[in-house]
């Protein structure tokens, strides 16, 4: 066989290989999403939860992977996040803001993938729909003399959602994604 056929021959990755490696992608981008929302948090005046710049990862993991792994990722770091600092009464609702930026934000930058431009509302709407979820959990816990905080949340996932496209962007343009979604 000539050099350069056995050179152009692409390393087999086998399913169990490809899980693997989604499975450690998910841990690893949890532990970068939990240091960013506990060790970088502002709290809400009131106590009403706190701002936080771990969605980023999360939109980012949810554009770079795709839905199920940006859901798990936010639903890890972020439900850690609230635990460790004392907010474990927003932890359901974290599951479910989180999770569901995740799966909305993946989904639909999926289905979007060919729109170069329009994809990337999809962190936008994720955020939306973040923001909405804490928005109930507001009313439900505490009434509507918390619905302020819902304004951070607001500048919280469209300020995640920018960076989340600001580093995807480049991660792009640089072939690194393709690399990463091959294995």
């Amino acid at each position: 066989m000539p050099k350069g056929d056995s050179e152009k021959k692409e390393k087999k990755v086998s399913l169990g290989q490809v899980v693997t490696l989604r499975i450690a992608a998910v841990g690893i981008f949890s532990a970068l999403g939990f240091c960013l929302s506990f060790f970088f948090a502002i709290p809400y005046a009131g106590g009403a939860g706190y701002f936080n710049f771990g969605d980023a990862i999360t939109l980012l993991v949810s554009m770079a992977f795709g839905p199920i792994e940006g859901s798990l990722v936010g639903i890890v770091s972020g439900g850690l996040s609230d635990f460790a600092s004392g907010f474990g009464s927003f932890i359901p609702w974290t599951v479910v803001s989180k999770g569901l930026m995740g799966l909305v934000s993946g989904g639909l930058f999926y289905l979007l993938r060919k729109r170069k431009v329009i994809r990337f509302l999809a962190p936008i709407l994720g955020g939306i729909v973040m923001m909405a979820v804490y928005l109930i959990a507001y009313i439900i816990m505490f009434g509507a003399n918390y619905l302020m905080a819902s304004l951070f949340d607001a500048i919280q996932g469209l300020g995640c959602a920018l960076i989340s496209i600001g580093i995807y962007i480049p991660l792009e343009k640089t072939g690194v994604l393709r690399h990463l979604r091959k294995s």
